[in-house]
């Protein structure tokens, strides 16, 4: 946290109403801990500090991997890393995701796993007081859902443990200082990996190539699961030749060129496609395939 953030956040929150004269007189953060530390006053001059710790002082990395089960539903799977440079155990892991999912497992007992239908989200807790969840340098694997729906790209969110302290008095952390609290409530790191969605039933097969190609682009030049620049030319041509064949009505050779596209992703997995590279691409393609139009062989 730089320090023109901290004095444009004490500018900010001083500019506002004071509540019974509550005062702010000075915010820090200790790069070392990560929480911020607020001296503040009232109109009596009695000095005070309280401590806030964030929910972003965490360095995750995830692996994602998609199974197709023997019910041909898809199963989610994600190892979760918390880098040796973050400063607090991982203590949150969750997906915003909008469909169902169920089966939801957990790597030990020390987690709880829960689907929340009111908010749309999946999410893993840390329950197990004893254990302050992932420490920097640890992973944690198995962390796993199943649904109906193939994958997209989602974004993930990864948390501390967020606390505020402040001396239990009558004037406690209202007003300016529950402002601050607020302001610092977020939904932690935010990290790009797979989870479930649904195409629209309108959606043309031209429209569900289209999404299929920014899935490859994507992976190919934003979110580096995939790293060989000559693959991701030849899928992308693949493509190509998938929606210009289905302009065409062509569907026997729409049905050839994804054949060749699924096959390539297969030859390249775990070479220079990821698992969340894989898994995008396959079963996308494969969600395509299924509904293509019976080829009919010209005569």
């Amino acid at each position: 946290m730089n320090k023109f953030f901290v004095l444009i956040l004490l500018f900010i929150f001083n500019s506002l109403p004071i509540f019974s004269q509550q005062i702010v007189n000075k915010i820090e953060f200790d790069s070392q801990k990560g929480y911020y530390i607020i001296q503040y006053s009232y109109s009596d001059s009695i000095d005070l500090s309280g401590t806030i710790m964030p929910n972003n002082n965490v360095k995750p990395v995830i692996h994602a991997s998609v199974l197709r089960t023997e019910s041909n539903s898809y199963q989610y799977r994600y190892e979760l890393k918390n880098d040796t440079s973050a400063l607090q155990p991982l203590f949150r892991f969750s997906i915003p995701i909008l469909k169902i999912v169920n089966d939801i497992d957990s790597p030990n007992s020390d987690w709880f796993g829960r689907f929340s239908q009111r908010i749309m989200r999946v999410s893993w807790s840390k329950v197990r007081s004893q254990i302050p969840g992932i420490i920097p340098g640890n992973t944690e694997k198995y962390f796993s859902f199943k649904t109906e729906y193939p994958p997209s790209i989602k974004t993930t969110y990864s948390e501390n443990s967020y606390w505020s302290s402040f001396p239990n008095e009558q004037e406690g952390p209202f007003g300016v200082l529950a402002l601050i609290i607020d302001s610092l409530n977020t939904d932690g790191i935010s990290i790009m990996s797979l989870g479930p969605w649904l195409p629209d039933s309108t959606m043309s097969l031209d429209s569900f190539t289209d999404t299929l190609e920014t899935f490859r682009f994507r992976s190919c030049e934003e979110l580096d699961w995939a790293t060989d620049a000559t693959v991701c030319g030849e899928l992308a041509d693949d493509l190509s030749e998938v929606k210009t064949n289905l302009q065409a009505g062509d569907s026997l050779s729409a049905a050839n060129a994804l054949s060749n596209f699924i096959e390539l992703v297969e030859q390249e997995k775990g070479e220079s496609l990821t698992s969340e590279g894989y898994a995008l691409l396959y079963f996308n393609a494969e969600y395509l395939a299924e509904r293509l139009p019976e080829p009919r062989i010209k005569r």
